[in-house]
């Protein structure tokens, strides 16, 4: 089975090792106009609306400063302890707009700090050593030409992994990486950027491998734990100063993880709907009311995929590409009318036929339940289509919320089972 990344870019494993809470930062968009520089309000000239997409407040980042414990007592550390005692602070662009407010809180310096507190598993297997090098950060990796490593290919990895290797190296015993296990392996790579504050200018665009992938590989004598201790508390790559490069070798999970996003209070949602919540203008509420729909729109799309990658597809028995071709086109037809009688009037023929196109559809399961009655439940019941895609919130911008009303959630049932259909079909059209 294909292996699909996770959308949400951070986690925490719980004690037990059995569940991970996914976060993804929320973030709140803000519309301003564009201001005169002298006369300090809109002109004719300078008067454009434009938005700023920002981390929303009331949340909490917490992250950790590695310092060598032979400069424990110079001037950084005095500086970073002096933060405790003015613990309000402005971070970012825009601040004298009110953006970047902060408070920071700081712990009490550990010596024995690890990123990952779980067992480590072994790591011989048969007459090779096998590694397992998980990514906790994002990381940045060169070949030996100099280009940067979007996706590593047996050579490349094995050449650039065995320089940082035998860098930390003391022993002076010759280590060599004998091939890469791609069956264990997952890679994903993303594109990071950056701002040059010296000259105000944002930094090119790189290619970098995402945080979360997993390189399996095996050496032809044991990596010294010196090595491994040194390769976790300073990391791969570029940029480690940063936090890019942070890896952690055989790290022992179990096969299987139960996710659950984190769980926000009334009170917090309250809050943030009073933030909002502002009157405005009929053009700025009209504004708005298209970039909250929209944002709905992308983030629509986003689920569909998201629950087709899930493994939510037609398994039991799939229909023959005719039945499967007439009944999409049922769906974009009542999409287009905003019209389900006709698409509803078939799947009822089917359900009380005895046809071979009947018999068909009776073997199709979805979401651990016949085909057809998933599609009747969510015709009957369209609203149910936000939890099926875990949307339960609609976005808000200025106290404009996007459309859920019944018309729109039967726009998305028809979308979700004309995705469902066409992943069956392009199924067939990859087995044939």
């Amino acid at each position: 089975e294909r292996l699909t990344p996770v959308v949400h870019p951070f986690c925490h494993l719980n004690a037990t090792n059995t569940q991970i809470t996914l976060y993804t930062p929320e973030r709140t968009l803000a519309m301003h106009t564009q201001r005169d520089r002298h006369k300090g309000r809109a002109t004719n000239a300078e008067g454009e609306i434009f938005r700023y997409e920002a981390l929303a407040a009331r949340q909490t980042f917490r992250g950790a400063i590695l310092i060598d414990a032979n400069h424990i007592k110079d001037d950084l550390v005095k500086r970073i302890t002096t933060l405790g005692n003015k613990p309000d602070a402005w971070l970012g662009r825009s601040r004298s707009a009110n953006y970047g407010q902060v408070h920071v809180s700081l712990e009490k310096p550990t010596c024995d700090w690890q990123e990952v507190t779980s067992e480590k598993c072994s790591s011989v297997q048969n007459s090779f050593h096998r590694y397992t090098l998980t990514l906790l950060s994002d990381m940045f990796l060169r070949d030996e030409e100099g280009h940067i490593i979007g996706a590593p290919d047996q050579a490349t990895f094995q050449t650039t992994l065995e320089q940082y290797v035998s860098a930390l190296n003391q022993t002076g015993q010759s280590i060599t990486i004998n091939k890469i296990v791609w069956s264990h392996t997952f890679v994903a790579s993303t594109i990071h950027g950056g701002f040059n504050r010296a000259w105000q200018l944002p930094l090119i665009q790189t290619r970098a491998l995402t945080a979360g992938s997993m390189l399996t590989f095996t050496t032809t004598h044991e990596l010294p734990q010196e090595v491994i201790t040194l390769l976790e508390a300073q990391g791969l790559g570029e940029r480690r100063a940063e936090g890019f490069g942070r890896v952690v070798v055989n790290w022992n999970i179990p096969t299987e993880l139960t996710g659950r996003l984190p769980q926000t209070t009334e009170q917090t949602n309250t809050n943030q709907d009073t933030i909002h919540a502002v009157d405005l203008p009929k053009d700025a509420s009209m504004l708005a009311q298209r970039m909250a729909d929209r944002l709905q729109e992308a983030e629509l799309a986003k689920a569909i995929l998201l629950y087709l990658s899930k493994g939510q597809r037609l398994h039991g028995g799939v229909p023959n590409r005719t039945q499967l071709a007439y009944m999409r086109t049922l769906v974009q037809e009542a999409q287009q009318k905003e019209d389900v009688q006709a698409l509803h009037a078939h799947i009822a023929r089917l359900q009380n036929a005895s046809t071979v196109a009947s018999q068909q559809f009776a073997r199709a399961r979805l979401d651990k339940q016949p085909l057809l009655e998933w599609m009747t439940g969510l015709l009957e019941r369209p609203t149910d289509v936000w939890g099926i895609l875990t949307l339960q919130k609609p976005h808000s911008i200025a106290g404009c919320s996007a459309q859920r009303n019944d018309t729109m959630s039967q726009s998305v049932v028809l979308r979700l089972f004309d995705a469902v259909l066409a992943q069956a079909r392009r199924g067939q059209e990859h087995t044939q």
